[in-house]
């Protein structure tokens, strides 16, 4: 999701390369509604684009710029009445690049993209050179400039030349059916690709296969994509296809060198597949850095207040334009003065900065009433620093979003723990990247958070030399390997002169009669362990006694008989158990 972005720098942009508006013949619906309570306005198309959160958008209608002039005067009146406190509807930012997709000589279509400040005028002028003679606002027709040639007249008007959907219907890179082969004639193709300016193909799907003729030139043209829309229904909408830009402020520069940087870099599509978020915030960033009152700096009536990036900066300056007093003062207020020592040109150059001058020819970048801040932001935690020469205010402060003001913080502790950050100088870095450039490498690594990368990667070399070792051990057993083949033949040998000699079939009827015996035996004493489980049964079959003066033996006569009678059949039932024990022993044997 885009965002305001309110820090220096670079940021990135959702920009759509190819749109349609009602001035293109084909987006049929648009046309049919024209004249009618339907009909699209400049509005109603802006606020789509608006709706969709797009940043940047290419009003690219076929040969033709007749929308272009429309649009932009209705976008500075919408402009016009959110400044003035009465927004429209869904009103947000939205630069529009006056462009047009024209259809070349040769049957491919290709957009040219113009800065924000061009108007239809431009669109026009291009066509004019050109000579594009057919309908405005149709493909009905293409230039009489051949395809290299339009190219060309586009660089020179300052625009940029986008074979538009290169990779589909009427594109420059258009494939025969099951080949690779170009549609268009290869030459024609080879030199469009090789005029100086072209930086970027429209390329639909990232899944289609590049022609031969594109890979034999071993090209990195960016690849960008754009919604193509003719109409608010379907696929092809506002916001369902576009390109992350990566400039500092919308213009056709920053356009061309975002293409410049390419694929990956300033150029990233909504359809590479990854979780692709550009606002993210680092955990720690430095937000500002002011500098008051110092001896070379800050000695206007303002502090001279430096903005910084959330992800890189570069102080770019010759020398004694403060890009030192900027680095000793961050030292300062972070309280890392002990860090650099004394000792060695970093050390001493911090030393004599580190002063009052008290005379005129005295060292010392400071004077009494220097004071530094520094706005950081830790986990999502605004915090100012503030380092005073005369001690006065000197501290912590914190955010309060509420109030929108610094309030004191509850802890005026400024270590390495709670606010780390390292700061190198030029002399410092050159130590570290000495003769190992180990200790360099180190700080690197730990700036990263790579430890536990590295523990992976130690682990893989163990596992890896472990898998060596294996291997080797292996390869000294399998030395041995031709000396065992030559044994084996040897066997092979004796078994077959053992099977001419009939011997095989005398084994085999010896270790058939072996198994008979084994089974046999196995049988008789399957039998053995019957009559014995047998017996155990015998064992315990019995009948308990009833318990003593339970039954009176006058009165309880008649169930006294029954017990009786259930114990003589128990003892029955036990005795033909035993025989029947006996018998299978005694058959057993017999057998």
């Amino acid at each position: 999701m885009s965002q305001r972005w309110t820090y220096p720098g670079a940021r990135w942009w959702k920009f759509d390369f190819h749109t349609h508006t009602p001035a293109s013949k084909d987006a049929r619906g648009w046309q049919a509604a024209l004249g009618t309570p339907d009909e699209l306005t400049p509005q109603a198309w802006l606020r789509r684009y608006m709706d969709a959160e797009i940043d940047c958008v290419a009003i690219t209608d076929h040969n033709s710029g007749e929308w272009i002039d429309r649009l932009k005067a209705a976008y500075a009146q919408m402009k016009q009445s959110a400044e003035s406190g009465s927004a429209p509807p869904g009103f947000r930012e939205l630069h529009l690049f006056p462009g047009v997709e024209i259809s070349v000589h040769g049957g491919f279509h290709l957009l040219a993209i113009f800065d924000p400040s061009k108007d239809s005028l431009a669109i026009n002028d291009l066509l004019a050179v050109a000579h594009y003679e057919g309908t405005r606002g149709d493909s009905d027709g293409v230039t009489r400039e051949g395809a290299t040639k339009v190219l060309e007249l586009v660089r020179d008007a300052g625009a940029i030349a986008v074979p538009a959907h290169a990779d589909g219907a009427k594109g420059l890179l258009e494939l025969e059916a099951g080949s690779r082969k170009t549609k268009h004639d290869a030459h024609t193709v080879k030199q469009v690709l090789c005029v100086e300016g072209l930086l970027a193909l429209e390329w639909v799907d990232p899944t289609n296969p590049s022609p031969t003729v594109f890979d034999e030139l071993k090209l990195h043209l960016a690849r960008v994509v754009g919604s193509d829309c003719h109409s608010f229904q379907g696929k092809a909408v506002p916001g369902s296809r576009y390109t992350w830009i990566k400039m500092a402020e919308p213009s056709i520069e920053g356009l061309r060198l975002a293409l410049l940087d390419g694929q990956g870099v300033s150029v990233k599509r909504s359809d590479d597949g990854d979780a692709f978020s550009p606002f993210d915030l680092p955990e720690h960033f430095l937000e500002s850095i002011e500098i008051a009152d110092a001896r070379f700096m800050g000695r206007s009536p303002k502090p001279a207040k430096l903005p910084l990036n959330p992800h890189l900066n570069a102080l770019i300056g010759g020398r004694g334009t403060g890009k030192s007093t900027v680095v000793h003062g961050l030292r300062l207020a972070f309280r890392r003065e002990r860090d650099i020592g004394t000792v060695g040109e970093a050390g001493e150059t911090f030393t004599r900065f580190n002063q009052v001058q008290r005379k005129g020819n005295d060292h010392g970048g400071l004077l009494t009433s220097t004071r530094v801040a520094v706005v950081l932001n830790r986990d999502g935690v605004r915090h100012r620093l503030t380092w005073a020469q005369d001690g006065q205010d000197a501290g912590v402060e914190d955010w309060d979003a509420s109030t929108h003001q610094w309030t004191p913080s509850s802890s005026m502790s400024i270590n390495e723990q709670r606010f780390p950050i390292k700061i190198f100088s030029q002399g410092q870095i050159t130590a570290l990247a000495g003769d190992s450039q180990q200790a360099l490498l180190q700080v690197i690594d730990d700036a990263a958070g790579s430890a536990a990368a590295q523990q992976a990667f130690a682990a893989a070399q163990q596992t890896f030399m472990a898998t060596r070792a294996r291997l080797r051990e292996l390869a000294g057993r399998l030395s041995g390997r031709d000396a065992l083949n030559l044994g084996l033949q040897d066997v092979q040998r004796k078994l077959a002169r053992f099977e001419d000699a009939h011997h095989a079939d005398v084994l085999k009827a010896y270790q058939r009669q072996s198994r008979q015996a084994r089974e046999l035996e196995r049988q008789f004493d399957a039998v053995s362990e019957a009559a014995r489980q047998l017996r155990t049964v015998a064992e315990a079959l019995w009948v308990e006694d009833l318990p003593e003066g339970l039954f009176d033996p006058l009165s309880d006569a008649e169930a006294l008989l029954i017990v009786e009678q259930l114990a003589q059949s128990v003892a029955a039932a036990k005795a033909q158990v035993a025989v029947a024990a006996q018998g299978l022993e005694n058959q057993g044997a017999a057998l």
